[in-house]
This record gives structure tokens, C-alpha cells and sequence, in this order.
């Protein structure tokens, strides 16, 4: 295996890994109605703050990472991919979670602001790429580079809410535990990120001597 792929494969491995843990270690009917229904979606919704937090560790730009996955472009589209399919399947999540509106559990309201901001954050991002809807969605990149550090964030309020909702997976240890160290992984990636950083990266001073559009999506710019 070429070394560049081993990123990608890592990130499958741990989505794989989660998935092997809900079967092999698989949470006892307790009763509950929708309870297959209910054990499907915390399958989903887990391996959904998985990837998130893929994406949140890659979001680090730690240089020894970028050999894993064959640049540091290619990186962020490892990124942008770990990403977007977080989103799907929330939104499988969102729709598979069985709902008792007359006994909305506490974490409830908190998953459904983690959902919306995650879904707004990463609609801000590819709005500009779809046509016409590219016209009105334009906005300087430092501005669109600030809201996107948000989704940290919601990720840590969707794991609180995964925590007070009662799901299954807290009834298996192991399953929890992995779970446990994938989130810390994501959100340590993510308090390094906003707040580590900027001090320890090296920097170094540049002038912009060309800039030369190549294509319609590629700019070359030579510093």
C-alpha cells in the first residue's frame, strides 16, 4: 500500500471499527418500543461523530499527516469528504431516531441545534460551487473561515446530546468508551486548532509576486 492512502484507509478503519463494536458488543432489547429501530440509529448517528471527528483532526494541518494522504490538498478533500458523509448521515440520524412528542428527553433540543448548525455550516460551504445559488452566497474568505471554526462547536453540543438522550450505547462499555476517545480526539483536535495553533505554526513572511487564473475553479498564485 502506497503511503498516501493510509489516511483514508485509517479513517475507514475507524468507522469500521464503531460499526464492529455495535454488533459484536450489541445492547440487550430492554424493552423499549422502536427499540431496533432506535439501536439503528445510534449505529448511524455514532459513526457520524466518527467522521466528524476525522475531519476535525485533519483540520489540524499537523505536517507529518499530509504524507498519509498524499499532500496537504489532498488532505482537505479527505476533510470535505469525512465531512459531508457526517452530514448524510445525520440526516439519516434526524429521520431514523424514533420521537415521542409527549416526552421530549432533555439532550432532544440540544441534537437538533447540533444538527441544524452542523447542516448550515456545511450548506455555507458548498452554496458558493451550486449554480445560480453561487451568485448570492459569496463571501470573503476570512468571513466564511470564521463561521466554518463553529463546527466544533455543535459537534461538542451533539455529543452532549448524545449523552442525555439515553442511548444504548452507554449500556455497553466498550462501545462507550470507544466512542469516549474518538470525541476527545475531536474535540482536543478542534481546542488545538482554534486555540493552540496560531502560536506554535511556523510562519513566514511572503509577497504575492503573481497571480494566474488557470481555470474557472484554479488560481496559481506565486508568493
Amino acid at each position: 500500500m502506497q503511503k498516501k492512502n493510509i489516511g483514508n484507509m485509517a479513517i475507514a478503519v475507524l468507522v469500521l471499527i464503531n460499526i464492529a463494536l455495535w454488533l459484536i458488543f450489541a445492547p440487550a432489547n430492554d424493552g423499549r418500543a422502536n427499540f431496533s429501530r432506535q439501536l439503528i440509529a445510534e449505529v448511524i448517528g455514532s459513526t457520524a461523530v466518527v467522521l466528524i471527528a476525522c475531519a476535525l483532526f485533519l483540520s489540524t494541518r499537523l505536517r507529518f499527516l499530509e504524507r498519509y494522504f498524499g499532500g496537504l490538498d489532498q488532505m482537505y478533500q479527505s476533510h470535505k469528504r469525512a465531512a459531508m458523509l457526517a452530514i448524510f448521515l445525520l440526516f439519516a440520524h434526524f429521520f431514523t431516531v424514533p420521537l415521542n412528542a409527549s416526552h421530549v428527553k432533555p439532550g432532544t433540543p440540544m441534537g437538533v441545534i447540533a444538527f441544524l448548525g452542523l447542516l448550515t455550516l456545511v450548506s455555507l460551504t458548498i452554496a458558493p460551487r451550486i449554480p445560480v445559488i453561487g451568485r448570492f452566497s459569496r463571501f470573503a474568505y476570512h468571513k466564511w473561515r470564521r463561521s466554518h471554526s463553529l463546527i466544533g462547536v455543535f459537534f461538542i453540543i451533539g455529543f452532549a446530546h448524545a449523552m442525555l438522550v439515553d442511548p444504548p450505547v452507554r449500556r455497553k462499555t466498550v462501545s462507550f468508551m470507544y466512542l469516549l476517545i474518538v470525541f476527545s480526539a475531536g474535540a482536543a483536535s478542534y481546542l488545538y486548532s482554534v486555540f493552540i495553533a496560531k502560536d506554535v505554526r511556523k510562519t513566514y513572511p511572503y509577497v504575492a509576486e503573481a497571480i494566474c487564473k488557470l481555470n474557472g475553479a484554479t488560481v496559481q498564485v506565486t508568493l
